[in-house]
């Protein structure tokens, strides 16, 4: 995938890091876990092509994406963790609230991420984001909906706009590589100044927004919370499986039967049941 910013490339660079052998690392604990340690790893690309009925641009590992790392919010809404080693690795879930409810996607010291859920239709069963906000605590919010985005600060703030790269800048907030994807989605990245990069996107059909983080370690915090952020402190789950097609996912100590399968046309990854996650996330 093409950055659009040589200045931001430096500071992107560890998000589109790819791996090998990672068929092993994202089937969980085995018996000999060892034998499979690793200290990161970013998810494979899918065989998902654009001209797929299934397309998914914006799924972890497919499309535009690139086969960069990240955990995402998609859909109706899919929930996709990118691990973080063979005892803590890939899970999926499906979560959602009322419509015209808020979700908090990450809530970290630092920034914090919601979305607003409705429901496009009566005949329609799923339940998606209309708008995200991402808001810096105590200075910059960016407001985004399919209509676009909207920049609000506390502070006096000067929007920057720079030719050669297409990066706009304003206060903490820098977006870039503005992109028009197949059958209708659109897609951008913002980062937030010496901070996290999230890959933003709006879908075609119902004009709901995705949202993915790219990496994990500034939400490394034992205080991130949300429905994404719980999930992507180190130690925050840990999946055990001797045969790395069913298991248990252990968090907050209880265990919970799982299974290692294709998830929203995504790629494979642990699957938490509906009932479960529902318990976990309260």
């Amino acid at each position: 995938m093409k950055i659009a910013s040589a200045i931001l490339a430096s500071t992107l660079a560890q998000d589109f890091t790819t791996t090998t052998g990672l068929g092993l690392l994202e089937r969980g604990k085995k018996k000999k876990a060892a034998k499979y340690a690793a200290t990161s790893y970013a998810p494979e690309t899918t065989t998902e092509t654009t001209t797929t009925p299934g397309y998914n641009p914006y799924a972890p590992g497919g499309g535009s994406s690139g086969g960069s790392g990240g955990s995402a919010s998609y859909g109706d809404p899919h929930f996709h963790i990118e691990g973080l080693s063979a005892d803590q690795p890939d899970i999926c879930f499906d979560y959602n609230l009322e419509p015209g409810k808020e979700m908090v996607l990450i809530d970290h010291p630092s920034f914090r991420v919601g979305g607003e859920l409705f429901k496009p239709n009566e005949a329609e069963k799923g339940i998606y984001f209309r708008n995200l906000k991402i808001t810096t605590h105590g200075r910059n919010s960016l407001y985004i909906d399919a209509t676009g985005w909207k920049f609000d600060s506390r502070i006096t703030a000067e929007p920057e706009f720079d030719w050669f790269t297409g990066a706009m800048k304003y206060g903490d907030f820098v977006t870039f590589d503005y992109q028009k994807l197949p059958k209708g989605y659109k897609m951008s990245f913002v980062t937030l100044g010496g901070g996290p990069t999230f890959l933003i996107e709006i879908g075609s059909v119902h004009g709901n927004v995705n949202f993915k983080l790219m990496e994990h370690k500034f939400a490394d915090e034992p205080a991130t919370t949300g429905v994404l952020g719980r999930f992507l402190r180190s130690g925050a789950y840990e999946v055990i499986s001797a045969d790395g097609e069913t298991g248990t996912f252990v968090a907050n100590g209880d265990a919970y039967d799982v299974s290692f399968h294709q998830h929203a046309r995504n790629k494979n990854c642990w699957v938490v049941k509906d009932a479960d996650i529902k318990k976990i996330l309260g």
